[in-house]
């Protein structure tokens, strides 16, 4: 799952360096990040390039001719302010998966609240275990549906990876940045589907769209 986690980034924070120095690391992780469409461009370009070398999810056949995936344009409207309530004791969940003998056992870490438009929604957020939860310790997972799921995109949901942050519990989400799981480009693959919990009453038209093989 490495590569499926090409946007992903942990938060790092080891050691006691100083009062002065924690009280910067503080400061930083607080607040929303900045929209920033030409970083959205860039890390897209990046993945296609990505998506024709060995470490890419197509079948080898693929990767030469591969034309790169098919992206709504970056738009501000879906990078949205979320207010995450946090479990006070994470339940364990087991996530079915896109193979029937394949289940992903997560701990649900919280909901995410947020508004797109006048539509107030909810997306729960999940924490990896096992040899995942090792590799991503700072990793919330968050699979969802939406109105164009079967459509314009992937028919069995797309994710979004969000860092959990410091001292706060404001986030940004970046639905620009949603993305489709393995699965979506090659069936041997399996990939965990989204919760009835998670699937949304309005259309994100935004992240990736379907992947339809040339």
């Amino acid at each position: 799952m490495k590569h499926v986690l090409l946007y992903c980034t942990a938060l790092l924070c080891a050691g006691l360096i100083g009062s002065c120095t924690d009280k910067k690391v503080q400061q930083k992780d607080i607040g929303v990040r900045e929209f920033i469409a030409a970083d959205i461009v860039a890390d897209r370009k990046a993945k296609d390039e990505e998506f024709r070398t060995e470490y890419s999810p197509l079948p080898s056949d693929e990767w030469e001719h591969f034309p790169g995936l098919s992206y709504y344009e970056p738009s501000e409207k879906y990078f949205v302010t979320a207010k995450l309530d946090i479990a006070e004791q994470p339940d364990t969940v087991a996530i079915a998966a896109s193979q029937s003998n394949d289940v992903r056992t997560m701990l649900r870490y919280g909901v995410f609240r947020f508004t797109i438009g006048d539509t107030a929604c909810t997306l729960a957020a999940y924490k990896h275990t096992g040899p995942e939860a090792v590799r991503y310790p700072s990793l919330l997972f968050v699979p969802f549906q939406d109105a164009t799921t079967g459509g314009e995109t992937y028919h069995a949901g797309r994710y979004l990876d969000v860092d959990i942050r410091l001292g706060t519990t404001v986030y940004d989400l970046d639905f620009n940045r949603a993305y489709n799981p393995y699965c979506a480009y090659n069936e041997s693959y399996s990939c965990p589907l989204v919760p009835s919990e998670n699937i949304l009453p309005v259309a994100i038209r935004a992240g990736e769209k379907s992947y339809e093989k040339h």
